[in-house]
């Protein structure tokens, strides 16, 4: 209302009318539409504004019918106008994203901001703002109101102390910012001691805030360097944990990275490096916890990768006078110890190699050739900063690195290394096993060095069959092709069995402490793993065991090891799951919270119950490396590669209050398997986490309801994220040289390129060889890949180029399929004929997919038995019927 008249907006918006205040009568009226969608009138001095969602249009009032309007720019880009404008003193105060808009009406073409934290519906007040959204009311002070009431308050309450000087910083107040962080490291000092630590570490995360680069990469800093540099006295004197000093040193690190001072941004990061307690910690600034020493390498390489090598010549020549000083003989941990302090070290790949040489005389392969391979990454690197490595260093770690490869069944892992590694070091000379050997012959030598059973092309129609008590336990890992491990239920006995010419030797038998079946993750020719769960027993919760494989000599034992787990915990199972015994796993679905979970790469052994609570056991020695609770009270996949264990899963607390406190948390990690160190953490990862995959380059390939990513261990971040509806819900994944097969939920194979995260169009022709919900099996052979399923089996070359498909023309679903080196077995589920039961068996050259032959099998439909698996040995195939198992020969000679 004005001495002109009531202004009305119409409830369609789309008039603006003008009434005589006393009669009520229409004097004028103008369409709404030049001021776009209006919502609101408000008037100050002699105009009318029109509010809109983006914009305020001004109208004068002496000539309202037919003066022109003039319009502001775009309020609050793409936002809009978050609350209502109101106007004080003659000012137009109008709430956006970021805080408030200041605009003068008889210039609308310019604003002012106000930075604020909150936004909403705003009050004014004398050096006071406050805004109130759906859930909170805010306020905001002046400057000069602000410190001088908190300047008043200092006396009885010290934290005001440290509200004041991060708000002189917030409100660019630069040169009352040092004085105030001083006056509150001054009020900190003056009290007891144990009222200290608190309000230290509140000012410590005050003062990061305004260094830490996160925070100055949206806006620049309103301090000058000399100022930063002050700041970072008082960070590094107020640094009390592992943590803060971490924080400290990569803060001082990259405001002189900044100002082109590498050394001492070098020198900076190495602090870290140096101190085992800190290079072991975490630190979180990407919004991925990282291990420090971890980070700190990685930014030393990118420092050297832009300034040359110079930056770092001090710290080579520290590591290379602290090699000469340690023993003639030194102890590989030593060695590690030195190589993980100075990673741009030239003669840290020599000391690689020495620790893996050490590990290859003690028969831990799987070790020797992650360390060769980590000291083959940074001879690469120095490569490329031209740093010149003696080339047979070079040369022995990549024999360490492919024969180990070859020891332990992994032939076509031998060639990708050895092909990488040819082009990246072109004088390199291959070797295995201390023999000159060209990449062709490395070929030829995997191939030959299989450490898979072999079988014939035929099969041998025996009339009385070789029957033996039990079924076979399917290792994880089986380098041992003329041996495997029976178990029988019944008698609660298991033995191994070694396959001889028509008969098989027991070389021994043993009483089973659980009658639950066995576990087996490793077997080779000298040392078996074997996992005993929790049975009906009560005082049974699981045993562990490695033994002599042809003897079953004990090495190390662990009994009762669920209890052990539970006991030397503080970790309980969440509310749900407590009260359940189990919860929902998305892949395995319904899981108990006591089941053990084991893994092992033939060097760590690594075992969890669903809870999270592991521990850690050198394979050989049986010595325990670490017990603690890992990072998830929910463990659905965990996974042991290249050095690194990758886990997924929830920290879930109580589902009554989940929604309210937001307390299903997704997780990731990689961790150290040696020493249980975190290597990075992602909490709060978004989506519902379903398996994980740790690569040979051991980085994660972790795969969830929506997604699959990739987490770059050695950088600490993401190097790709592929979503796509085609791997909702995926199921498995098998990594493949270069590749990722992803099993999707409906029984496609989609490859995707690790590197890129890219995938074909279509998934794999498999020629519906895998029904959902079904077994699958995938094998990476030298030159092939072989993918078998409840349907049959196809065989693609590495460019996932269809070579061969089956033609066994099945009647009935595949049970199980055994591989040897060149040929496999399949067995049909069974068919119940004359009183028998009968399966057919399918014997497959597995180089192009051709029938070699078949068998029937058949037992009386009296005893009750089906099989159950088949399993492949040296000669031929076994079948298991659980109780009872049928050797099944085979045979490359003409009948």
């Amino acid at each position: 209302m004005t001495d002109q008249g009531v202004f009305v907006l119409t409830t369609d918006g789309t008039k603006i009318i003008q009434l005589d205040k006393a009669t009520g009568q229409q004097i004028a009226s103008r369409p709404a539409n030049p001021v776009g969608e209006a919502l609101y009138l408000l008037q100050v001095d002699d105009l009318i504004a029109c509010v809109s969602k983006y914009k305020v249009t001004f109208i004068p009032i002496n000539r309202f019918e037919h003066a022109a309007s003039t319009r502001t720019s775009l309020l609050g880009d793409n936002a809009g106008i978050r609350g209502r404008v109101i106007v004080v003193a003659n000012q137009f105060l109008i709430p956006i994203h970021s805080g408030v808009l200041m605009l003068d009406p008889h210039h609308p073409g310019t604003t002012n901001q106000i930075e604020l934290d909150a936004t909403g519906n705003i009050i004014a007040l004398e050096g006071q703002i406050i805004v109130v959204d759906e859930t909170n009311i805010s306020s905001f002070l002046a400057w000069d109101t602000a410190s001088t009431l908190l300047t008043q308050r200092i006396e009885h309450d010290p934290s005001a102390a440290i509200t004041l000087a991060e708000l002189a910083y917030r409100a660019e107040q630069s040169t009352q910012t040092l004085p105030a962080v001083a006056q509150a490291i001054d009020v900190i000092t003056a009290l007891p001691i144990n009222q200290r630590p608190e309000l230290n570490n509140e000012l410590f995360s005050v003062i990061l805030d305004m260094v830490e680069p996160a925070h100055q990469s949206t806006q620049s800093s309103p301090l000058d360097s000399a100022a930063q540099k002050a700041l970072l006295k008082h960070l590094s004197t107020l640094a009390q944990s592992h943590q803060q000093v971490i924080a400290h040193r990569m803060a001082l690190g990259d405001w002189n990275e900044k100002r082109g001072l590498a050394a001492e941004a070098v020198r900076a990061y190495q602090d870290i490096l140096d101190q085992p307690s800190l290079s072991s910690s975490m630190w979180e600034g990407t919004g991925i916890a990282v291990r420090g020493g971890l980070e700190a390498t990685r930014r030393i390489g990118n420092i050297l990768n832009v300034s040359g090598y110079a930056p770092y010549k001090a710290f080579d020549q520290i590591a290379t006078s602290e090699r000469s000083f340690l023993n003639v003989s030194p102890k590989p941990s030593e060695l590690e110890q030195l190589a993980k302090r100075f990673p741009w070290a030239t003669t840290t790949p020599s000391l690689w190699l020495e620790v893996s040489q050490a590990q290859s005389k003690t028969r831990q392969i799987s070790a020797s050739i992650s360390t060769a391979n980590k000291g083959l990454d940074i001879a690469q690197d120095l490569s490329d900063l031209h740093i010149r490595i003696d080339q047979s260093t070079i040369d022995q770690l990549v024999e360490q690195a492919i024969t180990g490869m070859l020891a332990t069944n992994r032939p076509n892992d031998a060639q990708t290394l050895a092909t990488k590694l040819e082009q990246v070091f072109p004088n390199l000379t291959l070797r295995i096993a201390g023999e000159i050997i060209t990449n062709d012959q490395i070929t030829q030598r995997a191939i030959a060095a299989t450490r898979r059973p072999t079988l014939g092309n035929t099969f041998i129609r025996d009339d009385q069959p070789i029957l033996l008590t039990g079924s076979p336990i399917k290792p994880t890992v089986r380098i041992d092709p003329g041996g495997i491990v029976m178990y029988s239920p019944q008698y609660g006995q298991i033995k191994y069995v070694r396959a001889g010419r028509n008969v098989f030797e027991t070389f021994w038998s043993r009483k089973s402490p659980t009658n639950e079946p066995p576990i087996i993750p490793w077997q080779d020719e000298t040392r078996t793993l074997i996992l005993y769960p929790e049975g009906a027993q009560l005082d049974h919760t699981g045993t562990l065991e490695a033994i002599e494989t042809t003897t079953g000599k004990p090495i190390w034992v662990i009994e009762n090891i669920g209890a052990k787990l539970a006991n030397q915990s503080t970790r309980i199972p969440d509310d749900l799951a407590r009260k359940e015994h189990m919860f929902l796993s998305p892949v395995h679905g319904q899981v108990p919270v006591n089941q053990l979970i084991v893994v092992t790469d033939g060097h760590t052994v690594i075992v969890s119950d669903r809870v999270g609570r592991a521990i850690a056991i050198d394979l050989f020695s049986g010595k325990q490396l670490w017990q603690r609770d890992l990072p998830v009270n929910r463990l659905h996949d965990l996974d042991l590669n290249a050095g690194v264990l990758g886990i997924c899963g929830l920290m879930y607390t109580n589902q009554l209050d989940q929604k309210q406190h937001n307390i299903l948390n997704s997780i990731v990690a990689s961790i150290d398997p040696r020493t249980g160190e975190p290597i990075g953490i992602i909490d709060h990862f978004g989506q519902l986490p379903r398996w994980i995959r740790v690569g040979n380059d051991s980085n994660l390939l972790v795969a969830t309801n929506e997604r699959i990513v990739a987490i770059n261990t050695k950088e600490g971040s993401i190097d790709w994220v592929l979503n796509d509806d085609d791997l909702i819900e995926s199921l498995a994944g098998w990594i493949v040289g270069d590749q990722l097969i992803v099993l999707d939920e409906r029984a496609n194979l989609w490859p995707i390129t690790i590197a890129q995260g890219t995938r074909t169009t279509t998934p794999m022709d498999i020629k519906q060889r895998i029904e959902a919900r079904s077994w699958v099996q995938v094998r990476a052979d030298i030159n092939s890949l072989i993918i078998a399923g409840n349907k049959g089996l196809v065989i693609f070359d590495h460019n996932q180029q269809l070579i061969a498909d089956d033609s066994m023309n099945l009647q009935r679903p595949l049970i199980d399929l055994a591989q040897g080196t060149q040929r496999c077995v399949c067995i049909e589920t069974p068919l119940f004929v004359d009183d028998s039961s009968t399966s057919q068996l399918y014997l497959i050259d597995l180089n192009d997919a051709t029938l070699l032959d078949t068998t029937l099998l058949a037992v009386p439909a009296i005893l009750n038995r089906q099989p159950v698996s088949i399993t492949a040995i040296t000669g031929g195939v076994i079948v298991g019927y659980t109780e009872v198992s049928i050797f099944v020969r085979t045979t490359s000679a003409k009948q």
